[in-house]
């Protein structure tokens, strides 16, 4: 008998415990949102899908902002290749653990994928097609 009542109790306690638990799910965007410093940028050159010269640019200028209501501001630009790449536009955005998809006004989406999300540094990815046969995969380190 003593031992169904030890067996009740700690059933009991284990329910109660388990209801008090709070869900931890962590929202991916919770890092992201703030305003960014762009320091780095890194490309490298694909011609026919082979990858040739990787360079960096480690003087941007510039920075990008993610509201916490799925708004933005982009402010940055960077040379690579001997060419500019400015990015100056507001947008709005969705998050996932694997990617930042960037919608510009009247553009295609730009899609980031994530490399490193943490509180004070952002690190990701895009393509930018320079024409049929060449593109730039660029790799954006961002600071708080």
């Amino acid at each position: 008998m003593r031992v169904i009542k030890i067996s009740s109790c700690i059933a009991l306690i284990m329910l109660f415990t388990s209801a008090c638990v709070k869900n931890v799910n962590v929202n991916p965007n919770e890092k992201l949102v703030g305003n960014w410093k762009v320091t780095q940028a890194q490309g490298q050159l694909y011609s026919n899908g082979t990858p040739g010269l990787m360079l960096t640019d480690t003087a941007t200028t510039g920075n990008i902002q993610f509201n916490s209501n799925g708004t933005g501001k982009s402010n940055f630009s960077f040379a690579l290749f001997g060419v500019v790449f400015p990015n100056v536009y507001n947008f709005s955005y969705t998050v996932s653990d694997a990617e930042v998809r960037i919608k510009q006004y009247g553009k295609s989406d730009l899609i980031w994928t994530r490399v490193g999300n943490e509180s004070t540094v952002q690190v990701a990815y895009y393509t930018i097609n320079l024409d049929a046969t060449q593109n730039v995969r660029c790799t954006l380190t961002l600071k708080k």
